[in-house]
């Protein structure tokens, strides 16, 4: 008893976890339990709480203490209402539900939220009282604080995501004369790069909801004139953590150009892209716009298979070859497995390699075939054997096995396949 009058909750908590060995179940659903209570109608309600109970009943959301998930047709008048209830709470920081990836669905129609009410949301609700008496007003409030009080650009365009997928029109105006403003006079091409695929998510998203969002798509388009002007400049003299990040930059940049439908895309962007084959300096970036023009059809195929030998020449050190074939190649290798004549040039280049030069490029190698899917991967395999025996004419009587035994499993752990240990034994 520990010297008091009766038991309190922790005495009957030990004594409960001394019995049945401190199950965290028991303790859950004895103590803590998973109803909540309801404040009935005539009680007195700050006006937000009061705004938010309705807009929950109005859009069929009920409380629960329960993780559950909610798919969400935009389609559907209901389906707004849901939607926007949950975006403009997250805008007010009363995270209700979590955005999640929707399962057995794709597009811009649907969302889907894992939701659980948590007790502490109610208080949660009346701190943020002070910002408006409805989520409406509210919200609309706290995004425009956050983007008065935003610098970078980055978070300015997540405020604006924000205020489109809630659908708050007075949060959408200021917070899109703001990244105007930031994006204008904010010299960092990269920063600019990263931005585009959300902006372009937000964009879309506006269209599917109908939201009015010329201002952004004015803002969006002065973005890419920025990118496109300065990129060539941004993308010399780059270590190998830049060029890889650049990498990643003009892939994500090329499908922002895409989910917009921009002109640029076709009319500026294929220029860009040339000129960065010539005058980047780092095989990454050149061998990376290299496949962009070939994905997007502005190359021939007999044009890159020049650029890709070109690149892979006797002049240009092994280790710049490799990395214009990793930036070329980048996590897919579909393009080898359909285009015999560029995995040729590819071939040729790594039989050439001296024994020196080619334990310096087979970790670059390995890292660029492994990261492909395991049916490419195979494929590839099937592919290589095949053109090895058009070379030889097939395997006759004179053929080594055991050195034909060592060139299989170099192949293997190159394309990051299973090797037989008693084929790699020497």
């Amino acid at each position: 008893m520990r010297g008091r009058p009766r038991p309190g909750l922790a005495e009957v908590l030990d004594a409960a976890d001394a019995v049945t060995g401190g199950l965290d179940l028991v303790r859950r659903e004895l103590v803590v339990g998973g109803a909540i209570g309801e404040v009935p109608d005539t009680a007195p309600q700050v006006p937000l709480a009061r705004d938010v109970a309705k807009l929950q009943k109005s859009a069929r959301l009920p409380v629960t203490a329960d993780a559950r998930t909610v798919e969400i047709d935009l389609r559907t008048p209901i389906g707004r209402r849901k939607s926007h209830l949950l975006h403009r709470l997250t805008a007010l920081g009363i995270g209700w539900g979590v955005s999640v990836e929707g399962r057995g669905s794709s597009g811009t129609f649907r969302e889907t939220w894992e939701v659980r009410w948590e007790p502490e949301l109610s208080v949660r609700l009346v701190e943020r009282a002070g910002y408006g008496t409805t989520l409406e007003t509210a919200a609309t409030a706290r995004l425009v604080e956050r983007a008065a009080a935003a610098s970078g650009i980055a978070e300015l365009v997540g405020v604006v995501e924000q205020a489109l997928f809630a659908e708050l029109p007075d949060a959408v105006e200021p917070a899109v004369a703001r990244l105007a403003r930031v994006a204008a006079t904010d010299p960092d091409v990269g920063q600019l790069l990263d931005a585009m695929p959300a902006l372009a998510s937000a964009l879309r998203y506006g269209d599917v909801r109908g939201t009015d969002a010329e201002a952004l798509r004015q803002v969006v388009d002065g973005i890419v004139v920025r990118i496109l002007a300065g990129l060539g400049a941004a993308a010399r003299s780059l270590d190998d953590d830049a060029a890889a990040v650049t990498t990643e930059r003009l892939s994500a940049f090329q499908g922002a150009l895409a989910v917009l439908d921009h002109p640029a895309r076709h009319r500026d962007w294929p220029a860009v892209l040339g000129e960065l084959t010539e005058t980047a300096g780092h095989g990454l970036v050149c061998g990376r716009a290299t496949r962009l023009l070939h994905d997007s059809g502005t190359w021939p195929t007999g044009e890159v298979q020049r650029r890709l030998s070109r690149a892979l020449s006797g002049g240009t050190p092994p280790a710049a070859g490799a990395a214009f074939v990793e930036g070329f190649l980048a996590g897919s290798g579909s393009v080898l497995v359909h285009d015999a004549d560029l995995l040729a040039v590819l071939d040729d280049w790594v039989a050439a390699l001296p024994g020196d030069a080619f334990d310096a490029v087979v970790v670059l190698l390995r890292r660029t075939f492994g990261a492909f899917e395991a049916s490419e991967r195979r494929q590839l395999m099937a592919v290589l054997m095949g053109r090895g025996l058009e070379r030889t004419g097939g395997f006759g009587a004179d053929v080594d096995p055991e050195r034909a035994s060592a060139v299989l499993v170099t192949v293997r752990r190159m394309l990051g396949l299973p090797v037989d240990l008693a084929e790699a034994a020497p």
